[in-house]
């Protein structure tokens, strides 16, 4: 039979093994609480809570919730997620800011069409070399 020294040398690999699994979770925790998505999102909200005209405006834009937004489009057999970071899409009040907060004027509020993004390296939604398709209201 097994000695009872003879799992030994196997609790130093579980140990190694406990531990590389902990760091691995801490780090896809880090992962996720950082993508650039959220933090579009804040700014956005906080850009609306200081635009706030009225004390309901202002407890709207702070219970907005910080989450992915996504848009069913049958017609084109896709789900659009532009507007997680797009969230300005349809407010003409927001012409002139940066992208991702600016207003796409380019067509009439709730026409569905497709359009090109420049392409960003780097970035969660654009991020391959060549500009890429989205399907986007405004």
């Amino acid at each position: 039979m097994n000695e009872p020294g003879s799992m030994r040398k196997f609790y130093a690999a579980f140990t190694a093994l406990g531990v590389l699994v902990g760091i691995l979770v801490i780090a896809a925790y880090q992962k996720d609480q950082h993508r650039e998505w959220k933090y579009y999102q804040q700014a956005f909200k906080s850009e609306e809570i200081k635009r706030a005209a009225t004390p309901q405006d202002r407890m709207l834009a702070e219970t907005t919730p910080i989450q992915i937004r996504q848009i069913l489009l049958p017609e084109l057999q896709r789900v659009d997620r532009c507007t997680t970071c797009h969230l300005a899409v349809e407010d003409a009040s927001y012409a002139g800011y940066p992208q991702p907060l600016s207003y796409h004027r380019a067509a009439p509020v709730r026409e569905v069409r497709m359009h090109d993004l420049p392409s960003r390296p780097g970035t969660g939604n654009h991020g391959s070399s060549s500009p890429r398709q989205c399907a986007a209201l405004g």
